[in-house]
């Protein structure tokens, strides 16, 4: 299925969810080592009493099968559904209409509640990697850059001690089994672990690059819904008044404590304006995914393209005052860098739509966006400009 029709579906109720018991390492396996996702494990404070009532329950609702909703009847809810039966007070109401995983952690963590015991990182393979590149010492990482680039010369250890040398060769197996895990039928990330390897059990035995894992827990990132007032001038019209309404998740100025740095996710963003004595719905966008995917590293495969994937209805006021309420469809594909706290980019658009403007005579648009992003006096900030173009003249 392609991800526009998975998304949609999602949203509006197109798949059936049930309870299902599996082992947790499978989690860690699948989020982990195959999609390179971090796993954030949440260590419920239960008595064995309590643990045991909620295992029965889950059993007696396992051949229960719901309408899946996304953003509201989710995995979230119906699992905030069966632990209140050992939280004894509601962790949702049934009128709720947005319900997101991360609320439900925090109302566990409330202080009246106080259900959870530990909360443990469970890195990916590819984090992993990132934190033992960024404890090496300056030369030690331009002697992996230069491994990896330079065909693996163990002439390049001989300028380090045992030590150092051991804690290079720790984050080149951590390195190469990210690879093995990133293309999985390439033989020759295999191989070139294998020499790691073999390097590595010539030295002293321990481990000297122990990493413990580090990073911000989704229950302290900034809540998901948005709600902003803003004021646009127009020559020759009156002012135009807009109230933007996003109910999740995170846009790319938002702290990204939890969250994918230099990226958006959202859905059913809408903004409605006032104008002229007009009240109009200005927009309506089904989902934006935004990811810049810069490399943390430099080391290559640690990041890629940046790329855009949005769907909706918008007018496009820049192009004309009385655009039409236009339904869309828009993807992009780009490149970012990072210079400091600096991070610039450009991205090669393409954009299906109906009419715009009363009279169009095509129906697709092709644009160059270029932008900067970046932090000043501890406050984000992003500027960007673009160039369209018709495409595709009916």
């Amino acid at each position: 299925m392609n991800p526009v029709s998975y998304i949609l579906s999602g949203l509006f109720g197109g798949y059936d969810s049930s309870y299902s018991a599996q082992p947790f390492y499978r989690h860690q396996l699948t989020y982990g080592q195959v999609e390179l996702r971090n796993l954030w494990d949440y260590e419920l404070k239960l008595s064995a009493d309590d643990a045991f009532l909620l295992s029965a329950h889950l059993w007696e609702l396992s051949r229960t099968e719901y309408q899946y909703f996304f953003a509201g009847r989710n995995c979230a809810y119906y699992l905030a559904r069966a632990l209140e039966v050992v939280t004894e007070k509601n962790l949702v109401s049934s009128s709720e209409w947005l319900v997101l995983p991360t609320q439900i952690i925090r109302r566990l963590k409330e202080a009246d509640r106080d259900m959870v015991r530990s909360v443990t990182l469970n890195e990916s393979e590819q984090k992993k990697m990132q934190e033992q590149f960024h404890r090496l010492d300056s030369e030690s990482q331009v002697v992996v850059r230069k491994w990896i680039s330079a065909g693996q010369d163990t002439a390049l250890l001989e300028s380090l001690n045992a030590d150092e040398q051991k804690r290079v060769l720790i984050t080149l197996a951590s390195y190469y089994s990210f690879r093995e895990r990133d293309e999985p039928g390439e033989a020759s990330h295999q191989a070139a672990n294998t020499r790691v390897l073999n390097l590595l059990m010539r030295l002293p035995s321990g481990n000297n690059h122990q990493i413990t894992p580090s990073g911000s827990a989704p229950h302290g990132a900034q809540p998901e819904s948005m709600v902003r007032l803003s004021a646009s001038a127009f020559d020759g019209h009156s002012n135009q008044y807009s109230l933007t309404y996003r109910p999740t998740y995170y846009d790319r100025l938002q702290p990204h404590v939890g969250r994918l740095p230099q990226s958006a996710l959202s859905m059913m963003e809408f903004e409605v304006s006032y104008q002229d004595d007009k009240l109009e719905l200005d927009r309506l966008w089904l989902m934006n995914i935004e990811a810049l995917n810069i490399s943390a590293t430099g080391l290559p495969a640690d990041g890629g393209d940046s790329w855009l994937l949005r769907s909706g209805l918008q007018r496009n006021k820049l192009r004309d005052i009385n655009a039409n309420a236009s339904l869309f469809l828009e993807g992009g594909l780009g490149k970012a860098w990072r210079f400091g706290e600096l991070i610039p980019y450009a991205m090669l658009q393409g954009r299906l739509h109906t009419d715009e403007v009363t009279g169009d005579r095509h129906n697709a648009t092709a644009s160059v966006r270029a932008g900067l992003e970046g932090s000043l006096w501890n406050r984000k900030f992003y500027c960007e400009a673009e160039s369209p173009s018709d495409w595709g003249i009916q």
